[in-house]
């Protein structure tokens, strides 16, 4: 007789997803779908609404930018305000990963700057920093430090 080879699946990955639930389409109502999902719960998407400092170091010199970020879930939006006045900024958050765009008039010529980045640390001592594209003024880096509260 003639055997046909199957994959294995890992145990453990195997008894993490289907443990105590029965084959069939039956089983695919949400109640088992939500149990099953909780199992390997999405990660939430760090805090960090409020007022950030930040250092931006481009190859034609350095910002230091007061960015206000209001977070609703993953989805940000704000106001970038340096050198060449304040402008709305649109972005996102995915657990601890941060990218948004800001666009501004500076010297007359339309910029936007394309900024992504990681969080880091908590709630009490939060930093972020990323890599940033200002379409004419290169590309740098970018750190930032929660304000301190007034």
């Amino acid at each position: 007789m003639l055997s046909i080879a199957r994959p294995r699946v890992p145990g453990l990955l195997f008894a993490l997803l289907f443990a105590g639930v029965p084959a069939g389409p039956a089983n695919l109502v949400p109640s088992r779908v939500s149990s099953l999902t909780t199992a390997f719960a999405i990660a939430e998407p760090v805090k960090i609404g409020g007022v950030w400092k930040f250092t931006v170091e481009l190859e034609i010199g350095t910002g230091h930018p007061t960015v206000t970020l209001k977070q609703d879930g993953e989805k940000l939006t704000g106001t970038y305000d340096g050198r060449y006045g304040a402008a709305p900024l649109e972005g996102t958050i995915k657990e601890n990963k941060i990218e948004f765009t800001v666009s501004m008039t500076a010297e007359g010529a339309a910029v936007t700057g394309v900024f992504s980045g990681v969080v880091e640390g908590d709630d009490g001592n939060q930093g972020m920093r990323g890599a940033v594209d200002f379409d004419q003024a290169g590309e740098g880096t970018w750190t930032a430090v929660r304000a301190a509260a007034k």
